[in-house]
């Protein structure tokens, strides 16, 4: 056997792959997602050979993989359906923190006086009743709505509080968006933009509208979800199967522990406990 072959051998050990690490898949809602991939980073810092992989493709989808079992985990940002309800089977859903939902809109809007709203105006702009900022004393140019798509947790959160339904239609020139980021990006660029995002993406590029509501108003503050004062909110939640794996129960023990919820904090969310 010549020198060269013989090298060939001691070399194999040394390029064989490491043994695969276990891999947690997480699908569903864009506002869920933010607080569980920060959990998640932090989660594999502990667990060195344990990848999550986490999708935010809205929170139905996050319910129908889950229950395809095409996922680990799903997310979802509001309550179940009737017909969710009735097919959800061996699947728990544990709530990990809480978040409002919130009209925001530019900066420019805001500082041409628009802070505040009733729940009744906000619904006659979804509706495409008020179409001009000066309808309501601000500046005149015509109001860019921008809603979401119908499967996503958000939209129904907000449009059922705002317009009675999670399913009701809004005027039919509203710009549909699917995940929250994309959301914050369309209104921080405009001067005429109005549209709804989790509490947690509200930055300084956008401003939350506070709710008028019997003469008082109400911002979306932490302080305004804890005591229930801030009418828009919903609890968030996570979907794991009863007989799920070590490694997902590992997790789900993480998000729920004290260093889990500080993270819930830190992302913008009131923490479940």
């Amino acid at each position: 056997m010549s020198k060269y072959i013989l090298m060939f051998f001691f070399l194999i050990p040394m390029v064989m792959p490491t043994a695969h690490a276990e891999t947690i898949t997480i699908s569903g809602s864009t506002t869920v997602k933010k607080f569980i991939m920060m959990a998640a980073e932090s989660y594999e810092e502990l667990n060195p050979n344990l990848s999550i992989n986490i999708n935010g493709a809205g929170s139905s989808a996050g319910f129908g993989q889950i229950l395809d079992k095409r996922v680990d985990i799903g997310m979802m940002s509001r309550e179940l359906t009737t017909r969710e309800q009735s097919t959800i089977g061996d699947i728990e859903r544990i709530a990990v923190a809480v978040d409002a939902v919130a009209a925001v809109v530019s900066r420019e809007v805001e500082h041409a006086g628009l802070v505040q709203l009733t729940v009744e105006t906000l619904a006659g702009i979804y509706r495409g009743q008020i179409t001009n900022w000066n309808q309501l004393g601000g500046p005149d140019r015509a109001i860019l709505l921008v809603d979401k798509d119908l499967h996503r947790g958000t939209r129904h959160v907000f449009a059922e509080y705002v317009l009675g339904s999670p399913t009701a239609p809004v005027a039919s020139d509203a710009i549909i968006l699917e995940s929250n980021d994309d959301v914050a990006t369309i209104v921080a660029s405009s001067d005429q933009a109005i549209a709804y995002l989790s509490a947690a993406y509200v930055d300084e590029s956008v401003h939350a509208l506070a709710l008028e509501i019997d003469g008082e108003v109400i911002s979306p503050s932490i302080d305004n979800i804890r005591s229930g004062a801030y009418p828009i909110f919903r609890k968030l939640y996570l979907l794991v199967p009863r007989a799920s794996s070590e490694h997902v129960q590992g997790f789900i023990q993480f998000v729920m522990s004290v260093k889990g919820q500080k993270i819930a904090a830190r992302a913008g969310y009131l923490p479940i406990q």
